[in-house]
């Protein structure tokens, strides 16, 4: 009579993304190295991975296997993300990218291989979390249209951040645009928690647009600015 083969979840390897408030990052893989990819094979072990998470399982009988084979002088079996999602490396930190950021079983317990094989399986599943940093850069605000000839300034409602009025700019198509800067870099959100308005400064100091658009990622450019080349994000308001 045949017995249905228990399954033991071996490692759980996450990497979450600023970008996303801290949620586990969309649109990445996990591609294992050759070495990596042979140690599966060895060992049957079941991989499953949805965005920014792998799983691995081992059936029961094959975790003394396991464990020896990670007690040995071989390199963690180690996996290299990869990014499905066009805009990630608009929104992602240059140094944080998929394409060369690699983690490896050993992130996720350095000192597992040092452990007795009952007190290894006991601290199963083994478990890794990479944090991905968002892209950051100036918010740059270009007001086009039919805007009232005004004192204009933008404001955070919760005075955390500060937009300074800039020169105009004189568009491709002959408009001329107001300017405003954020005075630092900000980083991406795509949910982003910034509380913007565009008010008169003098007067009544009434509204003139909230909220304001937050930047996103398909605003970004690369501006030559007092001969440096620096990311900006780009954010048109039309009236």
């Amino acid at each position: 009579m045949s017995t249905l083969t228990r399954f033991i979840e071996l490692a759980r390897l996450r990497v979450e993304h600023d970008y996303f408030d801290g949620a586990p990052a969309r649109g990445l893989r996990f591609d294992p190295d050759p070495d990596g990819a042979d140690w599966i094979r060895r060992h049957d072990l079941v991989v499953r991975q949805r965005d920014g998470e792998l799983l691995l399982a081992a059936a029961e009988p094959r975790l003394p296997q396991v464990w020896e084979d990670l007690r040995g002088d071989i390199a963690p079996p180690a996996w290299t993300l990869r990014a499905s999602d066009p805009r990630h490396a608009l929104y992602t930190d240059r140094r944080d990218r998929a394409g060369h950021l690699r983690i490896t079983l050993d992130d996720a317990a350095p000192r597992a291989r040092e452990l007795p094989l009952d007190a290894w399986i006991a601290a199963l599943p083994l478990r890794a979390t990479r944090r991905l940093r968002a892209r950051r850069g100036t918010w740059k605000y270009l007001l086009v249209g039919d805007w009232p000839d005004v004192p204009i300034a933008l404001v955070d409602r919760d005075g955390g951040v500060e937009f300074r009025r800039d020169e105009p700019e004189t568009l491709d198509d002959g408009r001329v645009a107001a300017v405003f800067r954020s005075t630092r870099r900000l980083p991406l959100r795509e949910r982003g928690a910034l509380h913007l308005e565009l008010r008169e400064t003098e007067g009544a100091s009434r509204r003139l647009l909230t909220p304001v658009p937050l930047a996103a990622p398909a605003g970004l450019i690369c501006e030559h600015r007092n001969g440096r080349r620096r990311p900006v994000h780009e954010i048109f308001l039309n009236r």
